[in-house]
């Protein structure tokens, strides 16, 4: 049986850990004003190949993109201090984040701003030999534009996946005193940087290599030359990418890592080669592929697949769980923490959604759908009669 999102948050719900950060986080949260929400379609994005996005956008109808593109190919590393700072400053804690199930409960997932990969595949077109033409190498640059980032933020999820795990094992909850603890004075030091943040990076590089992430050359060399001279650049802990390149310095930072979410200190008591027997700790909880939303600036169209049914229409919290008691049996019950409404019905997946929304998020409604078996949120909401 297939594990939902909604009954990871119900569990976090269960063991009190289901609630906002303690303080400012590094993490953003998707708020109205940054854009509009599309959930990502997988499965269009990387079904087309050799040059071609499988998802009905017409890239020769995009000029601009392609005028970019096209002025780039071939040009090779920046050398001009501005240029360099410019394609240097579209990094993931800029471009993309990711909302733990911890924190924000129905609303997590990985967020990527839809600006950011036109633009990340302007700058990668830097490393593409010249003679090739845009609009054949367009696809396949914004798919490695679209990996880079969304990998470094999948690496995040497996962090919080780990923890999971030893909560369930252990009976003891750690994400929130690792975070608290380690990741972010990590974060915040101008020195030091965070370990996960370096792993990630390096996670993101090799992953690139792999099925169904790695394009035909020569996107894929570009790619790799991108993120070879762009990791340097980085903030500190992102900039260390690279001493985790060879396999066995990669297997050793993980294993510091994940002694660091379990003890919740910097320097972990534990022998951490001991992991080395536990290796499928920090898998994905489940497939992250339809939990993927890119932010696409008010008045645009996004660049790569989403889904094209209507993912979403304003619903607030009270018109929600109204519907939900009607239709469905649910009544609200104890134990929601925070601002947080639990809702049970016999027979039925636990709900767990924000209180007090005048207008719950698509990312809420979806996996609200998901949990009753809706394929998307329009499809829920037209159930629901909102």
């Amino acid at each position: 049986m297939t594990l939902k999102a909604s009954e990871v948050v119900e569990y976090l719900e269960q063991e009190g850990q289901l609630g906002a950060p303690n303080g400012d986080d590094e993490w953003p949260e998707y708020e109205e004003d940054m854009g509009v929400l599309h959930c990502v379609d997988w499965r269009r994005l990387f079904s087309g190949r050799d040059g071609e996005l499988s998802s009905g956008l017409a890239l020769e109808d995009d000029p601009d993109l392609m005028d970019e593109i096209g002025s780039n190919i071939g040009r090779g590393a920046p050398s001009q201090k501005a240029d360099v700072l410019d394609v240097a400053s579209r990094r993931p804690e800029v471009c993309a984040w990711y909302q733990p199930m911890h924190y924000y409960g129905m609303a997590w997932g990985i967020f990527l701003k839809d600006d950011c990969l036109r633009q990340i595949a302007v700058d990668v077109a830097r490393w593409v030999p010249s003679g090739y033409r845009p609009w054949v190498v367009a696809p396949q640059l914004l798919r490695v534009a679209f990996s880079s980032l969304f990998l470094h933020e999948a690496y995040h999820h497996k962090t919080e996946a780990h923890a999971v795990r030893l909560m369930v094992a252990e009976r003891t909850p750690c994400y929130r005193s690792y975070r608290n603890r380690v990741y972010l004075p990590a974060a915040r030091s101008k020195t030091t940087g965070s370990l996960e943040e370096a792993l990630a990076n390096a996670d993101s590089l090799f992953r690139m290599t792999k099925v169904p992430y790695r394009e035909s050359s020569p996107v894929h060399e570009a790619a790799l030359s991108y993120l070879r001279w762009r990791f340097p650049l980085d903030p500190p802990g992102y900039r260390d990418a690279p001493r985790y390149y060879r396999a066995a310095d990669f297997e050793a930072g993980q294993n510091i890592l994940k002694s660091q979410v379990q003890e919740g200190v910097a320097k972990p008591f534990r022998t951490v080669s001991q992991w080395r027997v536990a290796p499928n700790m920090n898998e994905s909880l489940f497939g992250l592929r339809s939990d993927i939303w890119t932010v696409v600036p008010h008045g645009a169209r996004p660049t790569i697949p989403t889904f094209s049914f209507p993912l979403y229409r304003p619903a607030s919290t009270r018109s929600v769980v109204a519907a939900l008691m009607r239709k469905h049996g649910y009544a609200e019950v104890k134990g929601g923490k925070g601002s947080h409404i639990k809702l049970k019905s016999r027979g039925l997946p636990t709900i767990i959604l924000p209180g007090g929304r005048k207008d719950l998020s698509p990312v809420v409604l979806k996996n609200i759908a998901v949990a009753l078996g809706f394929r998307d949120p329009g499809g829920l909401l037209a159930h629901l009669g909102l």
